[in-house]
């Protein structure tokens, strides 16, 4: 083997994907009024000579949105390689006369839970873990699906990343321009 691959393939890292889940959803909802309710004080404070209104406004939105800060919780998915891959799409394959199964190409009701523990870096997931966050009535079917989604990006998709003629990232200058692309994987790194 050569040096220059050798080089390569101890360089090479997995790939990794990131989502974030709002772990209390009625926080957004509460942003969403104070938004309301805040250009409706800007207004009437504008309209009437009294003490202002949306000042008070503002410093709790500025706490919702600390909360809405601390309660996104991210969730890191790794690549778990060709060949596992591979072993979980045949472990998984679609039931028989299953329209969802056929369409998506493997059995909807494990395969998700699988990968989404097998993929699982930063927290880690087991597999019962999975399967609890799958059937519980507190995850909605758009999160658990940001999940999944993540998880499938981490094994199936390219990231690509634009780099300039001198190999440097785009945006790293003011003088930036493209002249290749490269794939990389995400560098997200495990909090513990």
């Amino acid at each position: 083997m050569s040096d220059i691959l050798a080089e390569i393939l101890k360089a090479k890292t997995p790939q990794r994907q990131t989502t974030h889940i709002l772990l209390n959803p009625g926080l957004e909802e509460e942003h969403t009024s104070l938004l309301t309710r805040i250009k409706r004080a800007e207004k009437y404070d504008e309209l009437h000579n009294e003490r202002d209104t949306a000042p008070p406004l503002q410093a709790k939105l500025e706490e919702v949105e600390a909360a809405i800060a601390e309660a996104r919780q991210p969730f890191v998915f790794q690549s778990i390689g060709r060949r596992a891959w591979s072993a979980l799409l045949d472990e998984n394959k679609p039931r028989d006369e299953n329209e969802d199964d056929e369409e998506a190409g493997f059995d909807v009701d494990t395969f998700p839970v699988r990968l989404i523990a097998l993929s699982s870096f930063d927290p880690l997931i087991t597999l019962e873990q999975s399967q609890e966050i799958w059937d519980s009535d507190d995850w909605s079917d758009a999160e658990t699906t940001l999940l999944l989604a993540a998880a499938m990006v981490a094994n199936r998709e390219i990231v690509d990343v634009p780099f300039t003629n001198d190999g440097l990232p785009m945006g790293t200058r003011s003088t930036d321009t493209p002249s290749n692309t490269v794939t990389t994987e995400d560098s997200a790194t495990p909090s513990s």
